[in-house]
C-alpha cells in the first residue's frame, strides 16, 4: 500500500485517539490557556478609542517574552497570535483587518491563540471603547445566555450534537438564524481545531479529559460580532474552564482617558507608517 492511500485510513484512528488527553497533555493545554488569558489581558490593557489594530497585535511579543522566561519558547512547537477584529469587521470571523484599522463604535472582538509546546489554547473576549447602545447591551446578553446554556450541558456523556442545539439553537429560537456563521465549538489538542466537534450532525460524545471551546456568536452586517471563546476542560463530574478572562459586560467595556497608551500608540503608528 502506497503512503498516500495508507495516510486516509489510519487517520481517522489517529484522531478517535487523540480525543482524549493524558494528565500530561492537559497539563500542557492548562498552560497554553494561562497565555491565552494573558494574551487577551495585554490586548484589551492597551485598547482605547481609536487605538489600531497593529497595538494590539504588537502585545503577542509581550506574552511571547514571558513563555521565553517562564517555559522556554520552541519556535517549531509553540507559536503566539494576540489581537483583535475591530468592529464592523469583527462580523467577519474568517476575515483579516487591516493592520491599520481602528477601535469605536461597535463590538470589537479580542483574542490569543497559543500553542505551547505544541498544545493550543484560546480565549476570546467581546470588548467596546465605547459604551455599547441598549441594542447591543440586548445582543450581548444573548450571547452570554447561550454560552450559559452550552456550559450547563458540559459534561461526560454528553452529545456535542446537544451541546451545539443548546446554544445555537436558542439563539436560533431568538430570531438570530440568520446571523449564525459557525458551530458552538470544536476540540483542542496539537491543533486549535480538531475533534471532538460540537456542531449540528457531530457523532461526538463528550467524555472526561476532552477539551473543547464553547464560542457561540452573533454576527451583524456592518455592526460587528459578538463571541467569547474559552477553552474548557471536561472533567469526571462537569468541566473546568482553564480560560478565565471576565466575561462580563462592565469589565469588557474599556474607559479612561490612556494617555500613556495613547502616545505609545502614536509612536507605534508612526514608525509603522499607518
Amino acid at each position: 500500500m502506497c503512503l498516500a492511500s495508507f495516510q486516509p485510513a489510519v487517520r481517522p484512528l489517529v484522531e478517535r485517539l487523540r480525543l482524549v488527553k493524558s494528565a500530561a497533555e492537559i497539563e500542557r493545554l492548562r498552560k497554553a490557556a494561562h497565555y491565552a488569558d494573558l494574551g487577551v489581558a495585554r490586548a484589551l490593557k492597551v485598547a482605547y478609542e481609536g487605538a489600531s489594530v497593529l497595538e494590539l497585535f504588537g502585545q503577542g511579543r509581550t506574552v511571547q517574552m514571558h513563555m521565553l522566561r517562564e517555559v522556554g519558547y520552541d519556535p517549531v512547537v509553540s507559536s503566539v497570535l494576540v489581537g483583535a477584529w475591530p468592529a464592523p469587521g469583527s462580523a467577519m470571523p474568517h476575515g483579516v483587518p487591516s493592520v491599520g484599522a481602528r477601535l469605536g463604535v461597535g463590538p470589537h472582538i479580542a483574542l490569543a491563540l497559543m500553542r505551547v509546546h505544541g498544545y493550543c489554547a484560546e480565549c476570546e473576549r467581546t470588548a467596546f471603547v465605547v459604551p455599547p447602545s441598549p441594542e447591543l447591551c440586548e445582543v450581548f446578553g444573548t450571547m452570554e445566555e447561550a454560552r450559559h446554556r452550552a456550559f450547563a450541558l458540559a459534561r461526560p456523556g454528553v452529545a456535542c450534537a446537544e451541546l451545539d442545539a443548546a446554544a445555537n439553537g436558542f439563539l436560533r429560537d431568538e430570531g438570530y438564524g440568520e446571523r449564525l456563521l459557525h458551530r458552538t465549538g470544536h476540540g483542542f489538542g496539537l491543533s486549535t481545531h480538531e475533534g471532538p466537534w460540537v456542531a449540528e450532525g457531530s457523532d461526538d460524545v463528550l467524555a472526561a479529559g476532552m477539551l473543547i471551546s464553547i464560542e457561540p456568536g452573533i454576527y451583524l452586517p456592518g455592526v460587528g460580532g459578538v463571541r467569547h471563546s474559552d477553552t474548557v476542560l471536561i472533567t469526571a463530574n462537569g468541566y473546568e474552564s482553564l480560560t478565565r478572562h471576565p466575561a462580563d459586560l462592565e469589565s469588557l467595556t474599556i474607559r479612561g482617558a490612556k494617555p500613556y497608551q495613547r502616545l505609545m500608540g502614536a509612536l507605534t503608528r508612526r514608525v509603522a507608517g499607518t
